[in-house]
């Protein structure tokens, strides 16, 4: 027996095993979704964690000052955003967001004439703040 033929038996003896080999891609499994145990947890875990945050002595307790503290640190890091998210919507940087460069953010355009409170056709960050700080309450009461 040459090395030909057993190299040629050898390929022979795979073609069955190639031919039923499962050649379709791996598919991965959809990730395990939590359950409700799993999620009420983890929401407590935030609600600990924001509790912690604001709880600024460690004494289990919120006082005014603390959560006067917080909610201050909080505005002012919202006005830092909406301040971000005005200057890069207003790509002609004229001071102001006409109805063309709120079209970049779906939402915003939809609820464009709405937010435009002295209807000049564009919308002014006194405006977004306005309407950001809206948004938040309405939320807030739900």
């Amino acid at each position: 027996m040459t090395i030909r033929t057993l190299v040629l038996g050898g390929a022979l003896l795979c073609l069955p095993a190639l031919a039923f080999a499962d050649t379709t891609p791996a598919v991965k499994a959809p990730p395990k979704l939590p359950t409700a145990d799993e999620l009420s947890k983890a929401e407590a875990n935030i609600a600990d964690a924001a509790f912690a945050k604001i709880d600024a002595n460690g004494d289990g307790q919120l006082s005014k000052a603390e959560f006067t503290t917080y909610m201050n640190s909080r505005l002012a890091q919202q006005r830092a955003e909406i301040d971000t998210a005005f200057k890069a919507l207003d790509t002609n940087k004229d001071g102001k967001v006409s109805k063309e460069e709120a079209d970049a953010v779906p939402a915003l355009a939809e609820h464009f004439t709405e937010l435009d409170f002295n209807h000049d056709g564009s919308l002014s960050q006194t405006e977004m703040t306005i309407a950001a700080r809206a948004a938040q309450i309405m939320e807030a009461k739900k």
